[in-house]
Order: C-alpha cells, then structure tokens, then sequence
C-alpha cells in the first residue's frame, strides 16, 4: 500500500471510530407494565398485564407469601405457567409474550416479615397488598395500575377514594388498595375506610380517637401531613377465645392499616382491657406517619419503633385517655421487658421487641422524661431530616441536645444502645435514674410473670418506674 493511501484509510478509521465513542449506546429500556386489577366476586380478582416488550418468563417482583402458587392460575397465554424459582415465583411460557391474564383467589395468610396478601371486611369488602402483584426487575420497571371495583362499590388508596376504576402508580413496596361498597368516612385530616363488621363500640371508639389523634401529632409536632392519609381498619373474629391479635403498620403513600381480631372473651362492650391496646396500636401507627414517612429512618429500629411506642403514650396521656399511673405501667412493662430481652450486643443487634421496648427507655431516657420531653425532640429531629430526607441515630442524638436534654441523659442513653457486660436491669436502672427518673424493683404483676415464664426467665426483675425524682 502507498503511504498516501494508508494515511487517509487511517484518519477515516479514526474519524469512524471518534464517531462511535461519541454516540450514546442506549441502554435497555424499563419494562412498562400497566396492570389492572378488577375485582370479579366477593373471593375472587382478575390481574390484567401488558408487557411493553415480549418476555419468555416474567417473574415477580416480591417474594411470594407461600399461597401464591396455590391462588393464582394462570389464563393466558395459553400453555403458560407459574412455578418456583428458587425463593420466588415467575410466569414462563414456551413462545414469548406481552400479556398475561391470571385468576386471583382472595386467600387469608399472616407471612412473618411480610405483608398479608387480603384482609377480608367482615362486613363487605377486601383490603388487597398491591405488592403480591407486582412484576419484573424492582429497580428497572415501571408499574401503573387500574383498580377496579364491583360495580357501585368503591376504590380506596392513597389520596383517593372514588366510586369505581382508578389508575394509581405504586411507590416503594406497595400498599393495600380497599374494594369496598362502604362509603369512605371523610375527615378533615384523614380519610378512613372502618369495616362495616367491626363491633359497634369499637368502631365508635375508632372514629372518635383518630380526628384526636391527628390533631395531637399536627400539634406535638409541629406539621402537617403533605396530603389526607388513608386509614383502612378490618375486623375478625379469632377462632381462639382469649386471643386479641392487631395487627398493622403505615405503608408507602400515606395509609395506615389496622386488622383487629378477638377472641370470644373480649367481645364484651367497652372491654377495658381491648381498648387500651386499641389505643396503643393505632396511636403508635399514627406517629409513623410522622417519623418514618415524612423522612426515611436509616439506622436501627429502635428509632423509629421505640419513638412510635413513647411518642403514643404521651398522645393518649395528653388526650386522657391515659392516667399518669397508666403512662408509668407503660414505661414499667417496657423496662421490664427490655431488661429481660436485652442481650449484651448492641442494641441494633437485639432481637425486634427488645428494639421496641429498649427503644422506647432509651428515648424517654434521652429527652429526659417530661423535660424537654419526646414530643419537642422529634419535632426538632424531623426539621432536620426533612433537608436530608432521612435520619440515623446520630440524628435523634444531636434533636436531644438542640431541645435541651441535659449530657448526663443523653450519655446514659447512649451507653443504653451500646455493648455491655453488665447486667441489663443494672444498666437499665441507671439510664433512668439519670434522667431523674424513679425506678425500683417490685412485685411483677401477673401478665409479666407470665410472659417471662413462657419466655424461660421465670423470675425475671419488675422494673417499677415511676414519676422525677427531683
């Protein structure tokens, strides 16, 4: 070859290949799914999904919740299927396809770290986890849903409550959509589906407490929620009569969900016994929609699920509903408990209702009981996450200092989190006498002697606390 001819192959070779490094490859495009979901019967639902690109196999995004192989049967494409793949389940056919159709049966399942698919409305209606639905990559996939009702009946999900179809793009891991031919009670903070089967003196008691429940976090706290959160209350009947079961939490979207079921011997009116814990439940889900969905909890549950416990006590002791001699139980049950439960690891590593009730001694340790007291704190605590969108231990500790609670608290509390060889009643006793707090060991009254004895610490220590010892 000439060198004039080799020298303009190679400046052409170089102009192609300077073209190629310039232009973007695209990647490949998110799956777009649009699915709609119709109620069909009281029991049964139909899933409508079309691909925006043909697949051979189409897995779910979500673990299953062990029955979905069983309730769920596949209509098209004709020869599909649906099976396991290691710890999930996937849709797979021979020849690729861009719709499927499959037949949902309503299913009661209770899954120990997940959410139940359904709750059935004892008197009419179903609440249904959007999450068991959803298909393909979490991170590379867009979903939009069209619920569908009965007709005449409604649709209820987060900032929507409509009287037939309505579209809804899922956030996070999902939420639960009502199908209900309850007309939605309508609050000014709040919309609210109560199931229709709920006795009457609970659902009195629902519909008094959560306008006052509101307005008190709006208070404490200092702020309003972005938008009217949903509030969806489902009741049973327990097979067992002395069993009281709630269950619940706040999901993605603004909504708390409560599944209330009872035993044959705490159906009697005005049970004091249920109306305590029904306080307690829906007070303490309440102040989640402040703490962990205003900004995100990135840290260990104490946190959160501690601050939600004491953040409730002193809403329903402010709303009366709880004495001053009921407000310290609380704290007593929960000193006691975590003395029992507490391992010598950090707290972060204890087992989840040690972070409950630890957390809950922790945080009334470190904002120094009444003064200045949870409620300023965490208001402090959410004006700080909400420029970060999020918050960690290191956060509620620096909301303690700026709201006042003095260093030997917030020390005390601290070194509560922290790995320890010291006995945890010892420890705990000395994280609340350093927040001025009384605490003595007593007589343990009969729930807890039970509740240690089926834990295998018969004779595990009564923490007594009491009110300032100033």
């Amino acid at each position: 070859m000439k060198p004039g001819v080799f020298s303009r192959t190679l400046g052409l070779g170089m102009v192609l290949l300077l073209a190629c490094a310039q232009r973007q490859i695209p990647a490949t495009a998110p799956l777009r799914v649009e699915a709609q979901l119709g109620q069909t019967s009281e029991r049964t639902f139909r899933l409508s999904v079309r691909l925006s690109r043909p697949l051979h196999r189409l897995p779910f995004t979500r673990p299953g919740d062990g029955n979905r192989l069983r309730n769920f049967r596949v209509l098209e494409p004709v020869g599909a299927r649906l099976q396991s793949h290691g710890p999930d389940e996937e849709i797979v056919a021979e020849a690729p396809f861009d719709r499927v159709v499959l037949e949902v049966t309503v299913h009661r399942y209770l899954p120990e770290k997940d959410y139940a698919p359904f709750f059935l409305l004892s008197g009419g209606g179903v609440l249904v986890y959007t999450g068991q639905f959803d298909v393909g990559d979490q991170d590379s996939t867009e979903v939009r849903y069209e619920f569908q009702p009965l007709p005449g009946e409604f649709v209820i999900v987060p900032g929507h409550a409509i009287r037939g179809p309505v579209h809804w793009t899922p956030q996070g891991d999902g939420t639960y959509a009502a199908f209900s031919p309850v007309q939605p009670v309508e609050e000014a903070r709040f919309i609210a589906v109560i199931d229709a089967g709920f006795p009457e003196w609970l659902r009195i008691e629902a519909r008094s407490l959560l306008p006052r429940l509101f307005d008190h976090y709006v208070e404490a706290l200092g702020r309003e929620l972005p938008i009217r959160p949903t509030v969806l209350l489902s009741y049973g009947d327990a097979e067992g009569p002395g069993s009281i079961s709630l269950k619940g939490g706040t999901l993605p979207g603004w909504l708390l969900q409560q599944d209330v079921q009872l035993g044959s011997q705490w159906r009697s009116p005005d049970d004091p016994k249920v109306l305590g814990v029904f306080r307690q439940s829906l007070a303490h889900e309440a102040a989640h929609l402040w703490n962990s969905r205003f900004a995100i909890p990135r840290g260990p549950d104490w946190v959160h699920e501690g601050g939600a416990d004491l953040l409730a006590w002193r809403a329903l002791r402010k709303l009366g509903l709880l004495s001053p001699e009921e407000f310290f139980d609380r704290l007593s049950w929960a000193a006691s408990v975590c003395a029992l439960l507490r391992g010598s690891s950090a707290l972060e590593k204890d087992v989840v209702r040690a972070q409950y009730t630890c957390g809950a001694i922790v945080e009334a340790v470190a904002t120094n009981g009444e003064s200045p007291g949870a409620d300023l704190v965490w208001k402090l605590l959410l004006d700080a996450a909400l420029r970060v969108g999020s918050y960690r231990v290191d956060t509620f500790f620096v909301a303690c200092d700026e709201a006042g609670a003095p260093e030997q608290a917030r020390n005390a509390a601290k070194a509560l989190t922290e790995a320890g060889l010291d006995a945890p009643s010892t420890r705990i006793k000395e994280a609340l006498r350093a927040a001025a707090l009384t605490v003595i060991e007593g007589v343990a009254p009969a729930d807890f002697t039970q509740f240690a004895s089926d834990a295998g610490k018969a004779g595990a220590p009564w923490l007594r606390v009491a009110g300032t010892s100033r």
